[in-house]
């Protein structure tokens, strides 16, 4: 019952994150979608960044496995490299999936772990520069693209092509990794031989065409 009342939580919270946000979903909105008291939620969540992440991470570790069971001749960096895109994808092609990535990459725990982690990268591939900073500045760079294309997209809807975005953000990270803007393509094309989309859960979908 209690492993129930656990998931439950968590589809409401995946729908209503889809629905309204991160923002605006409160964590009595969860709990009263689920039928479930607050204490409960407070029982089985530390708040609504703890169930925040954990969905927001799920999304992103069930395409990254759907990615190498399609894909297994990818590396780290084929790896980091389509899925930060495939995340822009569905963020512009589903605002309200942009909306919600927007919100929840503004908290912090989620912020330094995103940084951490394209430091971390950069500092393990880059070809471009030793000096230690380097890859810092890079993160810091690559970190802040994201974002402001999905805002500005949603704020200006079809002012630019989706691909042209996508694009650019794998022009500016091939970029620090000192590789030709011209790989960009070579991802693109990948995408474009799969259906890729999220359902009103946010449950990821990533088949062969």
């Amino acid at each position: 019952m209690s492993e129930q009342t656990k998931n439950k939580l968590l589809e409401c919270s995946r729908e209503l994150f889809f629905q309204n946000g991160y923002r605006q979903t409160t964590t009595r909105l969860i709990s009263n979608r689920a039928n479930a008291n607050l204490g409960l939620f407070n029982y089985y969540f530390n708040g609504k960044i703890e169930i925040g992440a954990t969905i927001y991470y799920d999304i992103r570790n069930t395409f990254d496995s759907l990615i190498m069971q399609y894909e297994p001749s990818f590396n780290e960096v084929d790896l980091f490299l389509f899925s930060s895109a495939l995340e822009l994808y569905l963020c512009l092609i589903y605002p309200n999936f942009g909306k919600f990535f927007v919100e929840i990459s503004q908290e912090p725990q989620i912020y330094k772990r995103t940084i951490n982690f394209i430091i971390d990268t950069f500092e393990k591939y880059s070809t471009v520069n030793n000096d230690k900073n380097f890859a810092k500045l890079a993160g810091i760079s690559i970190s802040s693209i994201k974002p402001s294309i999905i805002n500005y997209s949603l704020h200006n809807p079809n002012a630019i092509d989706n691909q042209e975005y996508i694009r650019y953000y794998l022009e500016q990270q091939l970029h620090f990794f000192g590789v030709k803007a011209s790989e960009a393509d070579k991802y693109l094309n990948i995408m474009d031989k799969y259906s890729i989309a999220l359902d009103n859960r946010m449950t990821p979908i990533f088949v062969p065409r």
